[in-house]
């Protein structure tokens, strides 16, 4: 009691965050999804796909040809399925206690040496391989953690875990067994072709066993993913070297109305939560998410080509396909074509 006799408020405590904890559901079938906002460890994993991202454009910028643009493409999958696998993961699980936190870490150290490897990768190929047979190690913990302590899950994490254990294989090969560059690219090819199929099999196959997304926290995530990729395009144009001229800076000003109606391309037609393509059916839900990876492979070509244009950058080579700044404008231009459809299939699974 205090001295004028009223109870006393109560001192709050501090609450801390529990060492090791069960990994839970987020929501199964029967449930009612809740309103739910992206954690801070999520962003904070995003930063490492921004300078993932910037260095793969800085890659094609070295030599923007076929060649090098299907190396990155072959980067950019294994990067972009990665990054989803971990966006499902926290949108499907309750992943709490600072032991999730430590392989979260792990994971994100991965991903930094396969950001350093994609610099050059010709002589930092095992540093490649070996970051990303890290980080993929890291989400293979998790699948296991998830098997042992959620029966509801078992199935499911258990394929998830075979297809991390095949990657992890794979890339320590490409490390350490190197005989070649081409045999190098052969195993890269297989690895992004088991990231595709990864999230196809369980939602197709095992659909029985299979875990439910959040909707709106899964299209959130998406949607920022694709909201970095424009970043990058900005910085693209914003970066680029300038004479004060005025057709120069009439260039930038065209280059951001033409990231801004990329940008209206996408959030204009963002669906409704309420009828996504997610609650339609399976195969809409899967087509509106492998839409997105050739959407962030387009804005990141599309950012990279407008630095080189409005930069002058390029010089004549002795390359096959001799990149000037009419053919990498004309590159963009194709990009911009192919991203058309994709657009138009997006629309069609936002209906």
């Amino acid at each position: 009691m205090s001295g004028n006799g009223s109870t006393p408020s109560p001192t709050p405590r501090i609450q801390y965050r529990p060492l090791v904890a069960a990994p839970e559901l987020q929501q199964d079938w029967h449930d009612e999804q809740e309103e739910r906002n992206v954690t801070w460890p999520e962003l904070f994993f995003d930063l490492f796909f921004v300078a993932a991202i910037s260095n793969l454009g800085h890659l094609f910028e070295k030599r923007p040809d076929a060649p090098n643009a299907g190396r990155i493409v072959l980067y950019h999958a294994m990067l972009f399925f990665l990054w989803a696998d971990y966006a499902t993961l926290r949108t499907r699980y309750r992943l709490q206690g600072l032991l999730f936190r430590c392989i979260g870490l792990t994971l994100q150290l991965g991903v930094l040496g396969f950001l350093i490897g994609v610099r050059n990768d010709a002589e930092w190929y095992h540093l490649l391989a070996g970051g990303y047979a890290l980080a993929r190690f890291a989400t293979a913990v998790v699948f296991g953690i998830i098997a042992v302590t959620i029966p509801r899950a078992r199935v499911i994490s258990l394929v998830h875990l075979v297809f991390d254990a095949l990657m992890i294989a794979a890339a320590a090969c490409a490390a350490v067994f190197r005989e070649s560059y081409q045999t190098y690219f052969v195993i890269v090819i297989g690895i992004a072709v088991a990231e595709a199929i990864d999230p196809l099999v369980p939602s197709l196959v095992f659909r029985q066993y299979d875990i439910p997304l959040h909707v709106e926290h899964m299209s959130e995530r998406l949607g920022q993913l694709i909201m970095l990729h424009l970043g990058e395009a900005v910085i693209g144009f914003a970066s680029s070297p300038l004479e004060n001229t005025v057709p120069q800076f009439a260039a930038v000003a065209l280059a951001a109305v033409l990231v801004w109606c990329l940008h209206l391309c996408y959030y204009h037609i963002e669906p409704d939560q309420h009828d996504h393509a997610y609650r339609q059916s399976r195969v809409r839900g899967l087509l509106f998410f492998y839409c997105h990876w050739p959407l962030a492979i387009s804005f990141l070509l599309t950012g990279t080509g407008l630095r080189l244009m409005l930069g002058r950058l390029l010089q004549v080579t002795l390359h096959p396909w001799v990149p000037d700044e009419t053919t990498t404008c004309s590159f963009t231009i194709r990009v911009h074509a192919h991203l058309h459809p994709v657009v138009q299939v997006y629309s069609w699974c936002s209906r």
